[in-house]
């Protein structure tokens, strides 16, 4: 049987929660962490996460996954594919 890898992280952020929340789902600054990618999303569990980009000229979708989890502030969990 195959077990899923499952990989979790954390971190502490010295910046109010708010901030972080903004971080973390506006697109013009996933765009400084996630290599030129956007969240498409419209943060609902069971949504579909897509983080797209452009390569070569193309849009593209670079990470796929589903939310999991969304309490605006503070807690953002989602899957990767």
């Amino acid at each position: 049987m195959h077990t899923p890898l499952i990989a979790a992280g954390a971190t502490t952020i010295a910046a109010p929660p708010n901030t972080v929340w903004e971080y973390l789902v506006n697109p013009e600054h996933t765009r400084k962490y996630m290599f030129g990618c956007a969240p498409v999303t419209d943060w609902q569990p069971g949504s579909p996460l897509l983080w797209q980009g452009v390569w070569e000229g193309k849009e593209a979708v670079f990470v796929k996954g589903n939310i999991v989890q969304v309490k605006p502030g503070s807690v953002l969990a989602f899957t990767t594919i």
